[in-house]
């Protein structure tokens, strides 16, 4: 594999690639797995259940916004998935979060 020195002589989309990567390296290894094909990549960044138990673990303890802001997703989805995992609000941070990481680990 040749690996070209000056980032001006790949295609667009590559020199995007460096650009936001800056490593030739990491824009080689993606064009070798990857080129020629069509990628999409997903608004949400994490997986389900991963936002199911960041929301256990933190519901209560940190503000709403900032649930949604880490996860990337709104407020009102937040409350939805909360409820669903019948979290509720705490009288006292520390109660709650050890209740809500208790009914995690049932679901």
């Amino acid at each position: 594999m040749i690996i070209i020195e000056d980032s001006k002589n790949y295609s667009q989309i590559y020199q995007d690639m460096f650009a936001l990567l800056g490593d030739k390296d990491a824009v080689m290894k993606i064009h070798e797995h990857y080129g020629g094909m069509m990628v999409n990549f997903p608004r949400k960044l994490y997986s389900q259940s991963y936002t199911e138990k960041y929301i256990c673990e933190n519901y209560g303890v940190q503000p709403i916004n900032m649930i949604s802001s880490h996860l990337g997703i709104g407020t009102r989805r937040v409350m939805q998935i909360a409820k669903e995992l019948g979290l509720t609000k705490p009288r006292r941070k520390s109660t709650e979060s050890q209740e809500n990481k208790a009914l995690y680990k049932k679901i």
